[in-house]
């Protein structure tokens, strides 16, 4: 009875995500299964960087302007892809490792970048030649009372939330960033990490936040509630890398230290499935976006799921752990990177 349950669950879930994909005019043409995945920079290899440890914090890359943001202890920098050379690089802030963003406001193309503990700052890109530059807009310069942990926006840039000082969470207007429009005392303090350990969902109005080491539970909060729904699992035995399926607030995605990852349903409140890797390695970073589920593993190996049936599509190791990934909203590309010689994997889909 029990298997024919879980089959049960599994079809109704693949159903639902295979309506939403044909509903949508947003996803890539191809399908998940006939994509390629080429290699079109490995920073550690090809790109001299005023940096010489060779941990990176998070990689993001903008697909309209080919452009890779890299964020470190402290430093940060954007490199040309198709020319393979920086072409900004700062010194920041070492507290702030997961907040970096580009993103599009009022039809102009941001970077945030989390200049201080308590100050986040975005850069409006600007064409300058053949190249690009990138002018600080006070505008939108996000300023916090607390030290800010983690940082995250919706799909479309209308809104984004803090945490702060690990215990309180605040939502925030990008039409006014220093306002707080709701603030939440958090259960439980939000364990600070350099992996990324929050997420929002693409429309904004549930966040989700893992407990990290030897915590086999997460939570699920109502933006706009305010309620907090602890979610306790008995196959994993802490929570890391939580990532909405597709971005949205049916599934959310966690794993472990021993390479177990599980996908629950929100709104039932129970697990769907769960995977693991043949190595038994930590999943420290996931992203999942047009039907594609993407994790990485302290094996250094990227994996790639189809989210309709949890089928392996990729899997590659490189000389890097794979403690943080990116998938650009567009699927056109994937970063791979953490501690190691590559530093950064750029993957072009095809």
């Amino acid at each position: 009875i029990h298997k024919l349950y879980s089959i049960a669950r599994e079809e109704m879930y693949y159903q639902l995500i295979v309506r939403e994909d044909d509903s949508s005019n947003s996803g890539p043409q191809k399908d998940v299964k006939d994509m390629k995945f080429d290699k079109v920079l490995d920073v550690g290899k090809e790109v001299e960087l005023n940096y010489s440890d060779k941990y990176v914090y998070k990689c993001t890359v903008d697909s309209e302007l080919q452009l890779l943001a890299m964020e470190a202890k402290k430093y940060f920098g954007v490199i040309d892809i198709q020319k393979k050379k920086p072409i900004w690089e700062i010194e920041k802030d070492e507290f702030g490792q997961q907040a970096s963003r580009w993103l599009t406001i009022e039809n102009r193309k941001y970077l945030s970048v989390q200049s201080k503990g308590k100050e986040i700052s975005m850069y409006r890109v600007v064409k300058d030649d053949d190249s690009y530059k990138f002018v600080e807009d006070e505008k939108y310069k996000i300023r916090s009372s607390g030290w800010i942990t983690y940082c995250d926006y919706d799909r479309d840039f209308k809104h984004l939330v803090l945490v702060v000082n690990q215990n309180t969470l605040e939502l925030r207007s990008m039409n006014d960033v220093n306002t707080i429009k709701m603030s939440i005392k958090l259960k439980e303090k939000v364990r600070f990490m350099t992996n990324r350990c929050m997420q929002l969902s693409a429309n904004g109005r549930l966040c989700v936040l893992s407990g990290g080491n030897d915590t086999p539970y997460f939570y699920v909060v109502d933006v706009e509630s305010g309620t907090q729904t602890k979610f306790q699992s008995k196959y994993l035995e802490d929570t890391y890398a939580p990532s909405f399926i597709n971005g949205e607030t049916d599934y959310v995605f966690v794993s472990d230290y021993n390479g177990r990852m599980e996908i629950w349903d929100i709104e039932k409140q129970t697990p769907i499935k769960t995977l693991e890797t043949d190595t038994e390695k930590g999943v420290y970073s996931s992203a999942s976006t047009h039907n594609v589920l993407a994790v990485g593993s302290n094996d250094k190996s990227l994996r790639l799921y189809d989210v309709r049936n949890w089928n392996c599509i990729f899997r590659k190791q490189f000389n890097v752990d794979g403690d943080s990934l990116y998938l650009t909203s567009d699927l056109q590309y994937i970063t791979f990177s953490g501690v190691g010689a590559d530093r950064c994997i750029v993957l072009k889909v095809e």
